[in-house]
């Protein structure tokens, strides 16, 4: 009987320590599952980005009707066309000031800028059956060293500074009037579709493009 009680204690500690390393490798696999769970909760928490909402941190007088905005980045310069004052606004971009207003040709509607020569290029409509022109001001001294004759009531005006010239779109016209920027020259009118109103340039591509002004409307694209 002794030998036989003894036998079961034996089997009672064999199952015990059995248990104890169990629930030891069970624990140890527990605990090695969440950490890999706790850093990844980590890592998503502080990449987490909040953007910012943007806000009105100015507003600026400018002339009557404005209708175009031009910016030099070189400068910090941005340049208001209003229309209903034949006039240009012309803004220092660190303090929001304008520091000049400068006179251009009847009813000013685009403008465009030239970064690398600090020029200014200004679309003025005109007074109905009359002349239609683009101002070119200089930017360092804001007076219009050229007025460039151009087709019927120029609205958008884009350019290209890597070669120093300047597209204007002609809306009664449907031409876009090409501008040597060296000379303030006309060098080329290529007829795009009806109704010709905002341009863009790409310098990477010499490539242009008009939006047209029709229904359904079109985008004209040029090449160089």
């Amino acid at each position: 009987m002794k030998l036989i009680h003894s036998r079961w204690v034996v089997a009672i500690v064999l199952v015990v320590i059995a248990a104890g390393v169990t629930g030891g490798l069970l624990a140890t696999r527990s605990t090695s599952h969440k950490a890999p769970m706790k850093i990844a909760a980590s890592s998503t928490t502080t990449t987490t980005a909040v953007p910012r909402a943007a806000s009105v941190t100015a507003t600026v007088p400018v002339g009557s009707f404005p209708t175009g905005v031009g910016v030099d980045p070189s400068t910090d310069t941005f340049y208001v066309v209003n229309q209903g004052s034949n006039t240009v606004s012309v803004i220092d971009g660190a303090t929001n000031a304008v520091t000049a207003t400068v006179p251009v040709g009847s009813s000013p509607w685009g403008v465009g800028v030239d970064p690398s020569t600090d020029t200014v290029y200004v679309a003025n409509q005109g007074p109905p059956n009359g002349s239609s022109t683009v101002s070119v001001i200089d930017g360092a001294t804001n007076a219009v060293t050229a007025t460039v004759s151009v087709g019927s009531a120029p609205w958008g005006v884009g350019v290209d500074s890597s070669t120093d010239t300047v597209y204007v779109s002609n809306s009664n016209s449907n031409t876009v009037s090409v501008i040597d920027g060296a000379t303030n020259a006309v060098t080329a009118t290529v007829s795009v579709a009806s109704g010709p109103a905002g341009v863009g340039v790409d310098p990477s591509t010499d490539t242009v493009y008009v939006a047209g002004g029709g229904s359904p409307g079109t985008v004209s694209v040029i090449g160089v």
